[in-house]
């Protein structure tokens, strides 16, 4: 039995109807892509299986530079906004729990660490602080003092920590891990300041 469609369009006298834009394609044939950031100079970085960032031009649809000596998948990226006068940094974290740190400008390795055992599986920079964070698959938030390379973990979560984000009105880092708890964290005392479970909590 065929299957039929009937299709009506109402025309609408004064209304235009746009017509939907062409999507741009990127062939990236050399990676699985795992993470993903978009750089304040408008190129995409992209990690994965191939232990590389890949720094891609959108418009010309090709690669125009990577960052290597990852030893891992790359499961993280972020990349700090480098206002002023500050370094801009990019960050990769990656499936073995270690974490690259470049200078994004001079494309040359600043600083590594290998302060976890599993997985990154999110990385925010903190310019305001100085400092990098990293949420691992072992419950860890690892802070990097981005001047000192001082690395310092406290211990979040039994489960997982798989998603960090910046509560900008209370200067307190959210942490999400595995069982659903939202830990947030001051940046400064490095403690847990309050614990939310349940959505009803709010």
């Amino acid at each position: 039995m065929k299957n039929f469609f009937l299709l009506v369009i109402t025309l609408i006298p004064g209304v235009i109807i746009a017509q939907p834009a062409k999507i741009a394609e990127i062939e990236n044939r050399e990676q699985s892509v795992i993470s993903m950031v978009t750089a304040p100079d408008g190129h995409l970085l992209t990690g994965g299986d191939d232990n590389t960032v890949r720094v891609w031009d959108v418009s010309l649809k090709k690669q125009v530079y990577s960052f290597s000596g990852n030893n891992d998948w790359i499961t993280a990226l972020a990349i700090s906004s480098g206002d002023g006068d500050q370094r801009q940094y990019l960050a990769a974290g990656c499936r073995d729990g270690s974490i690259n740190i470049y200078d994004y400008e001079s494309k040359s390795l600043y600083y590594q660490v290998k302060s976890n055992s599993q997985t990154i599986n999110d990385l925010i920079f903190l310019e305001r602080f100085g400092i990098l964070l990293g949420a691992s698959r072992d419950g860890n938030l690892t802070f990097i003092d981005l001047e000192s390379k001082n690395a310092q973990m406290l211990q979040v979560s039994p489960k997982d920590l798989q998603s960090l984000s910046f509560l900008e009105a209370e200067d307190l880092v959210i942490a999400g891990d595995g069982e659903g708890n939202m830990k947030f964290i001051s940046p400064v005392s490095r403690s847990i300041e309050k614990v939310v479970q349940d959505r009803q909590d709010f």
